[in-house]
């Protein structure tokens, strides 16, 4: 006799749901990891910037509001970076907690499957057992 799981097939969705929920969590964080390194660009450029601003002894002032006008856009960059920097953790958080019931689901399952393997298993024991003694009987029977 072979054990048969009567939830196997529901087994296998939840499993392919959580992965499902893996991967996705795993293209969020890429996602993150991305705005920061747009993130770190940006501020890199600033960086020079305020450097080549800094060893300029004179400046014309075209050149001085060129300077700021570029300087407030790149703030405006960090700031929006920023934003989507949040809006990314939150949406990790998120996807974590989903992630996180779905393999909820999955190890209820399993666990039941494992409890009715066990199950399964002492059953067969029980019947062997009992085959056993009635061959035993069977014997003693033909023998006296």
């Amino acid at each position: 006799m072979k054990f048969r799981f009567k939830l196997e097939t529901v087994l296998k969705i939840r499993k392919h749901e959580e992965e499902l929920q893996k991967q996705k969590l795993g293209v969020i964080m890429q996602r993150k990891q991305l705005i920061n390194s747009r993130l770190q660009k940006v501020q890199s450029v600033m960086t020079d910037m305020n450097d080549q601003y800094l060893s300029k002894s004179q400046m014309d002032v075209r050149n001085l509001r060129g300077y700021y006008a570029s300087l407030q856009d790149k703030q405006e960059v960090i700031w929006d970076l920023r934003q989507q920097l949040a809006e990314t953790d939150k949406e990790i958080i998120k996807q974590r907690n989903v992630l996180l019931e779905a393999n909820r689901k999955t190890q209820m399952l399993e666990k039941l499957k494992s409890k009715a393997l066990l199950t399964f298993v002492q059953e067969m024991d029980r019947k062997e057992q009992v085959e056993l003694n009635e061959m035993a009987t069977q014997k003693y029977n033909h023998s006296n």
